[in-house]
């Protein structure tokens, strides 16, 4: 199972396509997180702050960072 935020409708377009993708080729499904709130965020970002080995509790939801770390 994937687990994806989506931050606006640009993202959820994009994200179904790739969410029809990964089911059709790799039979994975989806899980969506949308946090109106946190809109300002990138993955992208989230990732940087990860690989640097800095913390992400102030980017995403507890749930969120303890999925992530695992």
């Amino acid at each position: 199972e994937l687990v994806r935020g989506i931050r606006n409708e640009k993202d959820e377009k994009e994200e179904k396509m790739i969410e029809e993708y990964n089911y059709e080729h790799f039979k994975l499904k989806t899980r969506y997180y949308i946090i109106k709130d946190l809109a300002h965020i990138s993955s992208t970002y989230v990732r940087e702050r990860i690989k640097e080995n800095l913390s992400i509790s102030d980017l995403v939801p507890s749930v969120i960072e303890k999925y992530i770390l695992k």
